[in-house]
């Protein structure tokens, strides 16, 4: 009874997208299964709009500092282009905000680490792998097709793998982690993955505004990027590329 009146309650008082899950889960077999995955819905549902609506301008109405900033980095973001005087990047890097500074550490702590070999089989099926550092298995998915761009995202990179939320998924972020010819991970460079706060499976719209058009905004100078969102190596695997390319790589992004 306490269980019916509290999904009761969350499908009066839910958005549409919200009651849409609820009524789904509640109308499936297996009652409690599907309880569980609406409210795992609802928490995702709502986390994500704290997280978007601590970025958007209508947030910082009448704030200062570092929230501020972030209202004008997401306006910049929302339109698609930037002032030819301002660099957008910068403001970026500066952005300061407890709520995605809790979530980017929450993010860095919670995902998977990257494999250190692609799986080969991730072309044909999602795969279970698992994780020493956590004790447990993730799901995984290839995230090399033509839609990814790595011609553009990431140049060196022959394979890319994204890891998928589960029930037990404590943010709606992804680990994102790519390979050179040889399925080795890259670990650096301009090839390398770096985490997604926002995963393409709840919202390929938030995950291009939250973390594609940052990098677009630091003009493809993934250095910067990086030094905000790191690509993971919580393997230790090799250093992938050689330290000469890295560094000329390097010097390439700065003088672009």
């Amino acid at each position: 009874m306490e269980r019916d009146s509290f999904l009761l309650s969350l499908l009066i008082n839910c958005r549409p997208q919200a009651q849409g899950l609820l009524s789904l889960s509640v109308s499936s077999p297996g009652a409690s299964h599907g309880v569980e995955q609406a409210l795992s819905g609802v928490a995702r549902w709502w986390f994500a709009r704290q997280l978007w609506y601590k970025s958007t301008p209508r947030a910082v109405a009448g704030s200062q500092g570092g929230d501020t900033c972030i209202g004008e980095v997401a306006h910049t973001l929302s339109s698609g282009f930037a002032l030819p005087d301002v660099d957008s990047c910068e403001k970026w890097l500066n952005c300061k905000s407890d709520f995605l500074t809790k979530y980017l550490s929450k993010v860095l702590t919670d995902l998977p680490s990257c494999p250190c070999s692609y799986p080969l089989e991730a072309v044909y099926s999602a795969v279970n792998l698992r994780d020493e550092r956590q004790g447990k298995n993730f799901r995984w998915r290839d995230a090399s097709g033509p839609k990814e761009r790595l011609d553009i995202y990431k140049p060196t990179a022959r394979f890319c793998l994204r890891s998928m939320l589960s029930l037990d998924s404590t943010t709606l972020a992804a680990q994102h982690c790519c390979y050179d010819e040889h399925t080795k991970l890259i670990t650096r460079g301009k090839g390398a993955g770096a985490p997604n706060l926002i995963s393409t499976e709840f919202s390929p719209e938030l995950h291009y505004k939250v973390d594609m058009l940052p990098w677009i905004l630091c003009k493809g100078d993934w250095s910067r990027y990086h030094a905000v969102r790191p690509p993971n190596n919580g393997q230790q695997c090799t250093d992938n590329p050689s330290e000469e390319e890295y560094l000329s790589q390097l010097q390439e992004a700065k003088e672009y």
